[in-house]
């Protein structure tokens, strides 16, 4: 897939989401390229692809679990909780009338964290 400009935007946002809390640079810096390596290495869905967004929210977490000694539900506490002081999440719910729902699902010792919009 290319690393666009949605790509470069989405990264740029999230790493200012996570850095409060993984406050590392080398750790960031590992992210980042991740993210990158991860996003050039996947087939390509379109650039008018709706979910465009979701792929490389999915690309961005995927490379703080390679990068950070954090489990996935660390992780997701982190990038939840980023969302939920971030501003621009905040104007966007608000004028969309959306907000974030979290359901965190153990099955079998795997922990999986799914993040859903819906209406207000």
């Amino acid at each position: 897939m290319k690393y666009n400009l949605t790509f470069r935007m989405l990264g740029m946002v999230l790493n200012g989401i996570v850095k409060k809390e993984i406050t590392d640079p080398t750790v960031q810096k590992r992210i980042r390229t991740t993210y990158k390596a991860i996003l050039l290495r996947a087939d390509d869905i379109g650039s008018k692809n709706k979910l465009i967004g979701a792929y490389g929210l999915a690309a961005y977490f995927i490379a703080m679990n390679r990068c950070t000694s954090l489990t996935p539900e660390e992780n997701c506490d982190i990038m939840e909780n980023g969302l939920r002081s971030s501003k621009l999440y905040k104007m966007t719910a608000d004028l969309m009338g959306i907000h974030l729902d979290r359901t965190m699902t153990l099955a079998q010792g795997d922990e999986k964290c799914d993040f859903r919009f819906r209406k207000k």
